[in-house]
């Protein structure tokens, strides 16, 4: 981190005699640190605490101090009318969308890192810190007093887990004893010498921590760019001495250096916030309630005399600002929400600054409307103090009687109302604020159709102009405060968390959340849902209408829409109309694939020719059928045949050797015989077995066709949560 660049006034006035490469002292940084913070103190509470009190007492419509009696004292709420029109829109911008902001992943590789990141981020801020709360206090506090801060800081916790355990060796318990995070309590021994002991473990550890500041609590060197380049930058607190003792401040020091700063007690700001403080009892007499003010210090110095301002974060206790903490530091804390940004420095306007003159114009201007009103419903009498009865003349009962000496003795001084001579007037101012404000009524929600005056064109162009002064300024909010807040939140949590959570995040069941391998200088883009429901609705309509007809054009394996991209259409556009997501679209499974695609409907003419081709192959087969049918029986015939010349020979050798005295080899004749036989019957068995399959290939094509599946019986219909 680079060195800031401060104005010459500040080098010179923060410049301490010092000798070059001479490490600066306890008491050098202390009076240092004093030196600074006195400055960024009197420029907070003299300069910006009462412009801001100011700015309070016009949003809650307190008297301006001009205020005659008997007058009309009413005040235009100009101000706060302004602020609640622009604040609702905000926080929809927000909140309303999924996750406020999105991780850029540095490589493909890293997309899943990027992912989990955003989802775990935005748990931790919108989930675990309240941040709809957190969000709503800084962005009021940015409208009405043009300065809103939120802080964040990681909060150490100590988680101490008991469990009994039995049945264990000596050197089990040994083995447990070795982690310094385990205390092992015997409790029994069995008398085969194994012990039952309970075990206590102390867990470390800790969580992200997001707060919304008062802005009198925020102190900045004055003249500073911006908020890494102010020389620096102090968050002041009142804490009690029980917060301070068991954050591990030592008592006795707290006894030296505590107390509570005067200034801190009289900022006009803080008094204007909490106006009844003076009524409450205080809790002094309790001393662990006792207040001390704490302040954290985050000032560029150079402690070690290299010649080069490292930033550290210095706290210091009590009115005489005790250095009790001194270490080097990486980045400050905090992010800063200002509506309208004043370049080249850290303050900036916010609807105080639009809306101050107007207001009291319109207050003034109401007032004399008012008190001419009741001048004239209720005109000022004169009468002639000796001619009349004075009594009679004050008393306002109706009907009655005034007694006079002589006619003429008591009359009215008459009061025309002039208030509908004001109604331009009153009319310009509100023009004159919607200018500046982009709130007016067209933007407020207002139906073209109702503007009987104005062509709908005309007031779609009315509501988009307005409406670009709350976008523009919802845009300089993310692209500043958001972005310096979720950017520290992702440093702050891959520095800090050592033991992975389980944690349930974008409704894809339980993951485990480990942060510590993750790049903590990751792009942040700001996830702003600029536009208004409507027009983002249609959007979505019209991209689910697309995709829908690109799916079914050219299947579910299409380059350029998946199935999971349709799904998460739909569950946007649920999400936008107030519904969970997940109680109407499931998530898609990452290895899901569609399933193959029907074969396409046959024509007409196409089936007429596959009607013909299937009865020529019937044909052909029984044709071929009846061939070898043919041929199976002419096997038959001369096989028979065979038997019987086989028979008739037989018979004639048996002539032959009774009538000679020659015998002949007959089991020779029935071998050659029976060799012949078996390729006829080889031959015969291989046209039964063609026939028979012949017969199953003609039977499924002469079979109807298969009837189309049911479809499965329709289950029970899923519940909606509460």
């Amino acid at each position: 981190m680079t060195a800031p660049i401060v104005e010459a006034e500040l080098i010179e006035e923060s410049a301490i005699e010092e000798t070059p490469d001479t490490p600066m002292d306890e008491e050098e940084v202390q009076a240092e640190v004093a030196r600074l913070f006195e400055r960024a103190r009197s420029f907070t509470d003299t300069e910006l605490s009462d412009r801001r009190k100011e700015a309070s007492d016009f949003y809650k419509g307190l008297p301006f101090g001009n205020e005659k009696p008997g007058r009309s004292q009413v005040v235009s709420t100009d101000l706060r009318d302004t602020v609640q029109a622009i604040l609702p829109d905000l926080m929809r911008l927000f909140t309303g969308a999924d996750r406020v902001v999105a991780f850029r992943p540095t490589s493909m590789e890293k997309a899943s890192e990027a992912k989990q990141a955003t989802d775990y981020v935005n748990h931790l801020f919108m989930v675990e810190n309240a941040g709809f709360n957190v969000l709503y206090s800084t962005l009021k506090d940015a409208l009405v007093k043009g300065f809103g801060v939120v802080k964040w800081w990681w909060e150490d916790e100590e988680v101490e887990e008991s469990y009994e355990m039995s049945g264990l060796a000596p050197e089990d318990i040994a083995q447990l004893e070795q982690d310094p995070a385990n205390t092992v309590q015997l409790l029994s021994q069995t008398p085969d010498g194994l012990l039952n002991i309970r075990i206590t473990r102390v867990n470390t550890d800790g969580r992200v921590r997001v707060a919304s500041l008062p802005p009198e609590d925020f102190l900045f060197s004055e003249n500073s760019r911006d908020l890494e380049e102010a020389l620096l930058v102090a968050h002041r607190t009142e804490l009690r001495r029980g917060e301070l003792v068991e954050m591990g401040i030592d008592e006795d020091f707290l006894d030296e250096h505590g107390g509570v700063s005067t200034d801190a007690e009289t900022n006009e700001e803080k008094i204007a916030r909490h106006p009844i403080a003076d009524t409450i009892e205080s809790d002094e007499g309790i001393e662990a309630a006792q207040k001390i003010q704490y302040v954290e210090n985050y000032v560029y110095m150079d402690v070690d005399g290299d010649g080069v301002a490292e930033l550290r974060r210095i706290i210091t206790i009590g009115s005489g600002l005790a250095v009790w903490e001194d270490i080097p530091w990486t980045k400050r804390p905090f992010a800063i929400f200002v509506p309208d940004p004043e370049p080249h420095t850290i303050i900036g306007l916010g609807m105080f600054d639009y809306t101050a003159d107007i207001q009291r114009i319109k207050s003034g201007v109401l007032r004399a409307s008012l008190d001419s009103l009741a001048f004239a419903v209720n005109p000022r009498t004169w009468a002639v103090e000796s001619q009349t009865n004075m009594k009679d003349v004050q008393n306002t009962e109706i009907g009655a009687t005034i007694r006079v000496r002589a006619p003429g003795m008591i009359g009215e001084f008459v009061h025309s109302y002039v208030g509908k001579e004001a109604f331009p007037m009153l009319q310009y101012m509100d023009e004159v604020k919607e200018n500046r404000t982009g709130t007016s009524k067209a933007a407020a929600g207002l139906d073209p159709d109702a503007l009987q005056s104005s062509t709908k064109s005309a007031v779609a162009a009315t509501v988009s102009g307005s409406r670009q002064h709350k976008e523009l300024m919802a845009r300089i909010f993310a692209e500043n405060g958001l972005t310096q807040l979720f950017t520290g939140l992702l440093e702050l949590v891959v520095s800090n968390q050592q033991i992975p959570r389980m944690l349930e995040l974008s409704g894809e069941g339980f993951v485990k959340i480990d942060p510590r391998p993750w790049n903590a200088t990751m792009g942040v883009t700001v996830e702003v849902a600029l536009g208004t429901d409507e027009e983002r609705m249609a959007v979505l309509m019209a991209t689910a209408e697309k995709q829908e007809q690109i799916i079914e054009k050219f299947g579910p394996q299409n380059p350029m829409v998946t199935v999971a991209q349709y799904r998460n259409t739909l569950a946007r556009m649920t999400a936008l109309g107030g519904f969970v997501p997940e109680l109407f679209w499931t998530k898609v499974p990452p290895d899901w694939q569609p399933p193959p695609p029907p074969p396409p409907p046959i024509t007409s003419e196409e089936a007429f020719i596959q009607v013909e081709e299937m009865k020529a192959k019937v044909d052909l087969m029984t044709e071929e059928m009846k061939n070898k049918t043919s041929l199976m029986e002419t096997l038959l015939r001369e096989d028979r045949e065979r038997d019987r010349i086989e028979v008739d020979a037989f018979i004639r050798l048996a002539d032959i050797e009774s009538k000679s005295d020659k015998s002949f080899d007959q089991n020779l004749i029935k071998v050659i015989m029976d060799s012949s036989r078996g390729e006829i019957e080889g031959a015969r068995l291989g046209l039964q077995n063609q026939t028979q399959e012949l017969q199953q290939r003609l039977a499924a094509l002469q079979a109807p066709p298969p009837a189309p599946p049911e479809p499965p019986a329709p289950g029970p219909a899923p519940q909606q949560g509460p």
